[in-house]
């Protein structure tokens, strides 16, 4: 009982920049769902944010306690300890401390989040149907991620750290730099090195769907790389595709959810699917995955740059250069850097939703097909119970892709370059 009156007191605060639930759907929205799907997408959409809301406050919690002098200087006090770090000893002994106590703030931190990863990956999944990936793959995914999550943000974490211990002056400037480069490394070694360790991949060899591809190509007038199936359908019914890496990883991964049940895939499938494809054809052909990358190296120029500023406040709260004890930095980061990522949702959130319009545009340019394209956008909405209408704060807030209705009306409202009555 307990447990479910948490679980509704959350749900409820899924009202907070909620949809239209309330409301009748609109014309435009029942000439391509019925009620029922719109009502279920609005449902799922209310408990999602419920849920992602109540995982950030609760996140923002964990991350003030670990940062505070008494929990956090707990665990570098643990660390040192164990390393055996006395007063004049060995460099070695400090470095050792102040990286197992970074690892012990992060393995904290996901341990305690873990109520809320399991009922957003897990029970609200399984809610609405769209999981196939039992309890136990789940806690095996978890726990690989947890694994990769402690050596990724150990090493990040403790660069900066030691920066700035080493240059307490410049220690911004340093870190920036360190930091950009692993921002780099993580986006060029994504596709061969972490995506494999949860999913296996096999080539496209259907030969029209490879034709297909070749043609969106040879239409963008790019090089495609591998063009892949991910097994899917291993955790979800979900269907979906996205483009990463970039030059000798780059590729486009297609769920193989997208495949149906069938054997063969039929030609409207395939037609859909090739307007997917001619999708992340188009954020190819913009360059986004090198542009977003290099927003988030600016990103993370302006993160340092403040940060900087922040320590130099002086509380008792901030932990001095020195290590081991400059390990808690490590909190005082992540729990900067989440309330940063919040304030900033509105404007990368904005950008993405314009080079998404833009990789839409580039899908009926590519295909041609902009019946196959609706259906697409039709389809994938109803595959995975999306909000059709979701409000205006929401999609300000947290949309990455603009709404479905928007995409529909972007395919039906689409002329050939050149056709009468057609776009400039």
């Amino acid at each position: 009982m307990k447990t479910r009156g948490v679980l509704m007191f959350v749900i409820g605060l899924g009202a907070v920049g909620g949809g239209c639930g309330g409301g009748a759907p609109s014309r435009e929205a029942i000439e391509h769902f019925t009620p029922e799907e719109i009502a279920r997408g609005a449902e799922r959409g209310r408990i999602a944010r419920a849920l992602w809301l109540g995982s950030l406050a609760w996140g923002i919690v964990i991350l003030a306690a670990l940062a505070h002098p008494s929990a956090g200087g707990l665990l570098v006090s643990a660390a040192r300890r164990l390393v055996g770090v006395k007063d004049g000893g060995e460099q070695w002994r400090a470095y050792a401390a102040t990286a197992l106590a970074i690892a012990a703030v992060i393995i904290a931190y996901k341990v305690l989040q873990l109520p809320f990863a399991w009922a957003r990956g897990h029970w609200l999944e399984h809610r609405f149907g769209l999981s196939t990936r039992g309890a136990g793959l789940f806690m095996i995914d978890w726990l690989k991620r947890l694994v990769v999550t402690v050596a990724v943000f150990t090493v990040a974490l403790g660069a900066v750290v030691a920066l700035r211990a080493a240059t307490p002056k410049w220690w911004p400037l340093a870190a920036w730099g360190a930091v950009s480069v692993l921002i780099v490394a993580a986006v060029f070694l994504q596709p061969v090195l972490l995506a494999p360790i949860f999913n296996r991949f096999s080539p496209v060899e259907e030969p029209e769907l490879r034709d297909r591809v070749t043609r969106v190509a040879r239409a963008a007038d790019i090089e495609v790389g591998d063009v892949l199936w991910v097994d899917a359908s291993r955790r979800t019914r979900r269907t979906n595709a996205y483009f990463t890496g970039f030059g000798a990883t780059k590729r486009i991964v297609l769920y193989d959810t997208l495949r149906g049940d069938e054997e063969q895939i039929s030609g409207e499938s395939l037609d859909e699917i090739e307007t997917i494809v001619a999708h992340e054809a188009g954020h190819w052909r913009a360059g986004h995955v090198w542009k977003g990358t290099l927003l988030g190296i600016l990103g993370a120029g302006a993160f340092f740059l403040t940060l900087g500023l922040l320590f130099k406040i002086g509380s008792p709260w901030l932990p001095s250069p020195g290590l081991p004890a400059g390990a808690r930095a490590a909190a005082v980061i992540l729990l900067a850097a989440t309330v940063a990522n919040l304030l900033a949702m509105p404007v990368t959130n904005a950008i993405s939703r314009a080079w998404e319009r833009t990789a839409d545009r580039a899908s009926l340019e590519f295909s041609g097909k902009p019946e196959a394209f609706v259906r697409a956008e039709v389809e994938l909405s109803r595959r995975n119970i999306s909000e059709i209408e979701p409000g205006a704060l929401t999609v300000f807030w947290l949309y990455t892709h603009p709404p479905v209705l928007e995409r529909i009306r972007m395919g039906e409202e689409y002329r050939p370059p050149g056709a009468e009555g057609g776009a400039e």
